[in-house]
């Protein structure tokens, strides 16, 4: 049995609503639902889990982030690139499937377009980031887990593992840097350099008006 055979579909949404239905993928296994998606001429746009990325998974949200205009990039995460694509399947009218994932304790979702509308969906979902960051920090992060992250950087903490590669090479960034001004604390990682920011101080940065023309090149 392969991997993906263990991920199973715990929900399924669609545009048109008809599609899921008629499709049957709930509870089944993801590999099931890959190749009646394909069959149907749908492909995968992005794939994200709560643990670390597979490789898979990652290639995803990297071709995201080197999509992304110049200045949002920083702000990114997996999480959030998840929580901005799903409302921009939702706005941008194109025909899709969302799927929520589940292994073990594992969650995850998966969002699969036509492929002639990729760029659609790319354009719709930098501006929701730009337009609604501080929204989708909050979504994504739960007060707790804020919380946690501040007191991990106040103790000199290094983080356990890096999200988007799993890595234990990940070091508190010294000096923070510096963002519209704006001081951004966080953790980088020297092995695949994705920057794990505080998201209270993201959040600090919105409340002040600095996020501005983050769709700028």
């Amino acid at each position: 049995m392969s991997d993906d055979d263990k991920v199973k579909i715990v929900m399924v949404e669609s545009y048109p609503s008809e599609i899921a239905s008629s499709l049957s993928l709930q509870s089944k296994s993801y590999t099931f639902a890959e190749n009646i998606l394909k069959t149907e001429g749908f492909i995968p746009f992005y794939e994200f889990h709560t643990g670390i990325l597979t490789s898979t998974q990652r290639g995803f949200f990297e071709e995201v982030v080197s999509r992304a205009p110049k200045k949002m990039k920083i702000l990114l995460d997996p999480l959030i690139v998840s929580f901005a694509i799903r409302d921009a399947c939702d706005l941008s009218g194109v025909e899709y499937f969302w799927l929520d994932l589940e292994k073990n304790d594992d969650v995850g979702s998966s969002a699969w377009i036509r492929e002639k509308d990729i760029e659609k969906l790319y354009e719709t979902t930098f501006h929701l980031i730009a337009s609604h960051i501080g929204k989708y920090l909050l979504d994504a992060y739960d007060r707790k887990t804020r919380e946690d992250l501040e007191r991990a950087w106040l103790a000199e903490l290094r983080l356990p593992e890096c999200q988007v590669c799993g890595a234990t090479v990940i070091e508190r960034k010294m000096p923070p840097m510096k963002f519209s001004g704006e001081t951004l604390r966080g953790w980088n990682c020297s092995n695949c350099g994705f920057q794990t920011l505080i998201p209270s101080d993201v959040l600090e940065l919105v409340e002040v008006g600095r996020v501005k023309d983050l769709e700028e090149k």
